[in-house]
């Protein structure tokens, strides 16, 4: 499966659905530091932390993917999303 890394200067996010997260069972090991998308379809995992409790919990159940980036030269309107908490996922 295909994923999109988006960046600006300051920062980077891999955006993933909802249901992926519920099904690795790591809903609960996401941090406020990443968003959800208006709709709750999709979680926006910063980088320094989030992104690596997915790619681990994606390693360790032997799933294989790839990520394209998305490079922004200004601010990214990821960071205008609600920070993430899980009751706000909808699967």
């Amino acid at each position: 499966m295909g994923y999109k890394y988006f960046n600006d200067p300051g920062h980077g996010w891999v955006k993933v659905p909802a249901a992926e997260i519920l099904g690795l069972g790591i809903a609960d090991k996401i941090s406020s530091y990443s968003y959800v998308s208006p709709s709750g379809k999709f979680a926006y995992l910063e980088e320094d932390r989030d992104m690596q409790v997915w790619w681990n919990a994606k390693r360790d159940r032997g799933d294989e993917w790839s990520v394209d980036s998305v490079n922004s030269k200004g601010p990214s309107s990821i960071r205008n999303y609600p920070h993430y908490s899980p009751p706000k996922l909808i699967a």
